[in-house]
This record gives C-alpha cells, structure tokens and sequence, in this order.
C-alpha cells in the first residue's frame, strides 16, 4: 500500500467528525512548528502557544498506541468508530513510514485506564488536552522525522 492509499484509508474508515491527515517533506528553512502550523489550518491557537501546549510521546509505541485509540473510538462519547484490530493495523502502518529517529508530538496527555474488564486489556484514555481547532474535541499526532513530517488529527463534537 502507497503512502497516499494508506492516508485514503485511514480517513475513509475514521468516517465521522474531520480527520486532518498529511506527510510532506520537511523544509530546511524555518522550524517545523511554523509547517505544522500552515498544514494544519483549522488550528485556532495563536503561533507562540503552539510549540508550548504539545507533549512529547516518549516511544513510537505508545504513538501507535494512541493513534489507534484515535482511529478506533470517537473524542465525544467513546463510540467505537473502526475495530480495534484494524485500528491498530492502520496505526502502525501509519508509524512505519517514520524512522527511529521521529520524535512524536500530541495536544494531549493519556493515561491507561481499567474500565476494559470484559476483554481484559488496558485501554489509552485522553485526560486533558489543548483544543488546536475549534472542535469540541480534538487530538491528534505530529511526527517530526529527519527528513518528513506527518500530521494525524481528528476533530469531533458531541
């Protein structure tokens, strides 16, 4: 699958509220924050407080992890929005286009929950988070690479 059919369909499984999906090359002449910001257009966030309201995600792991929660339920009520397995296959796709060398951004902090008793498995949960659309809820990954960078955001309302 090409970078371009897989960015087709994550946003054609994610099919509610808007899903903000692009990988381009990252330009040499100013800071990746500034390209962010101009490919993620909706932001409502004045450019100063950008770069201060992200939290680093310390391993791709867990930024597949939380791509996939983001994929797999809606930010409103939890709703599940595509299987957890398909969920997690297009995450890590997603993932893979990076290098070792990515360093991954969110909006929000999650933590484990445990409310999960009937499959047993620990659950990503968003516990705060600084809205960048104007969206009730947002959240998303910027994947800054050497040489690319990708956006994966999605916007719901309740």
């Amino acid at each position: 699958m090409t970078t371009s059919e897989l960015l087709q369909e994550i946003t054609a499984s994610r099919d509610c509220g808007n899903v903000y999906l692009t990988i381009y090359e990252k330009s040499i002449d100013f800071e990746w924050e500034s390209s962010v910001l101009e490919h993620l257009q909706t932001t409502c966030i004045p450019a100063d407080n950008f770069k201060a309201s992200l939290t680093r995600i310390g391993t791709s792991k867990l930024a597949r992890d939380i791509l996939t929660e983001l994929l797999h339920h809606d930010l409103a009520y939890g709703t599940e929005i595509i299987p957890r397995g398909k969920a997690s296959s297009l995450a890590g796709a997603f993932i893979s286009l990076f290098s070792e060398q990515a360093v991954y951004f969110s909006n929000s902090t999650w933590n484990k929950n445990e409310y999960c008793e009937a499959t047993k498995y620990f659950e990503l949960g968003q516990t705060s988070w600084t809205s960048f659309t104007e969206a009730t809820f947002d959240s998303g990954l910027i994947v800054c690479d050497t040489d690319k960078i990708g956006i994966a955001w999605f916007a719901d309302e309740d």
